[in-house]
């Protein structure tokens, strides 16, 4: 612990360090918690329209509402990510100044490191960069590599995770319109077929 820092700076910090893991731990429950709801709204419409078989400007209005839903929701998660990665440095940064924890630079090592190798399993022979990696996260070599080669790590996160259901939801969206659409163009097709030998007699 460093020398030139007080008892009541250090307590300062520590008192810091607190606030700000209580803010992470409530965002990510805040975000889990909004994504279901979200969740739901993005397809529980589409549900309904397809349930029904409400008109094509119907299902297009509702489609297009859950849609714009989800992107201001998703806007206001990364704004709110953000802030959760700064907090995050933040408590790198005291556990430099204080000598305590490590945990923060556990996890950016393995971030950095599956950055460069996606495999869930680092080998010292695959990542030669390892040993850089853990001076800048301040770990020992030894136990770095061997966390790397130990620990099935998973570098995405929920963020990936509810990117990639924005995008299926919108697919779905998309596809159910295309498909109503052709329906409605057979359909029309069909009639002037059936129209057309009537109404050149």
């Amino acid at each position: 612990m460093p020398e030139q820092l007080s008892q009541q700076e250090i307590d300062v910090l520590l008192k810091e360090y607190e606030v700000c893991e209580s803010s992470v731990e409530s965002f990510a429950v805040s975000v889990w918690q909004t994504s279901t709801v979200i969740g739901i709204a993005g397809i529980a419409p589409l549900a309904l329209v397809a349930a029904n078989n409400a008109p094509l400007g119907a299902s297009c209005i509702a489609g297009l509402s859950s849609i714009l839903g989800i992107l201001v929701w998703w806007r206001i998660a990364i704004r709110l990510w953000s802030v959760r990665d700064v907090k995050l440095k933040r408590m790198f940064h005291i556990e430099e100044d204080l000598g305590i924890g490590r945990q923060g630079h556990y996890v950016r090592f393995m971030d950095d490191l599956h950055d460069k190798h996606p495999s869930r399993k680092v080998s010292t022979e695959d990542a030669p960069e390892i040993k850089a990696l853990s001076e800048k996260s301040l770990i020992p070599e030894e136990r770095a590599k061997k966390m790397a080669a130990e620990i099935e790590y998973e570098r995405k996160g929920p963020k990936d995770a509810t990117r990639i259901f924005i995008i299926a939801t919108i697919i779905l969206w998309l596809l159910y319109v295309v498909y109503r659409v052709g329906v409605l163009s057979w359909s029309f097709a069909s009639v002037k077929l059936i129209l057309f030998p009537i109404l050149i007699r």
